[in-house]
């Protein structure tokens, strides 16, 4: 991966799915290396996901910490809305790393199997940083 920069080659992650592949994870813009995966390449791995019929999780809690261009989302991607959760985070964005906020979107099958989980899992955010999170977005 070093000689490719930490970008992924979209001709390994075909070869190395099998019959038991469900998922792609992505993680762009990438912790610790600060690679970010560039849209051509997102390209090809859509047209991956969708020739095999699989989900991706896309982790894009960095998405506005870049020093270029914006960095692009495969959720962009035609038909990529219907099999991709996306993961964002105030926590990075915002200095907020021990308050632990953060929310994802992405197709409704999945994220209704999500909020069962999460609903047992946590009662809720703190109030300081959901009303932290409120104003950093204004």
């Amino acid at each position: 991966m070093f000689e490719d920069r930490f970008i992924p080659r979209p001709e390994a992650i075909e070869k190395a799915i099998t019959q038991k592949t469900k998922i792609i994870l992505l993680n762009s813009p990438n912790n610790p290396t600060g690679a970010v995966i560039p849209g051509d390449v997102l390209d090809e791995i859509a047209k991956i996901a969708i020739r095999h019929d699989l989900l991706v999780i896309s982790d894009e809690v960095y998405d506005k910490i870049f020093f270029k261009d914006p960095p692009e989302s495969i959720y962009t991607r035609e038909g990529m809305d219907k099999r991709t959760l996306v993961i964002k985070s105030f926590s990075k964005t915002y200095a907020m790393t021990g308050w632990r906020l953060g929310y994802c979107f992405g197709p409704e099958m999945i994220i209704a199997q999500m909020i069962k989980v999460v609903n047992y899992y946590t009662a809720c955010a703190e109030s300081i940083s959901q009303r932290a999170a409120k104003y950093s977005i204004l």
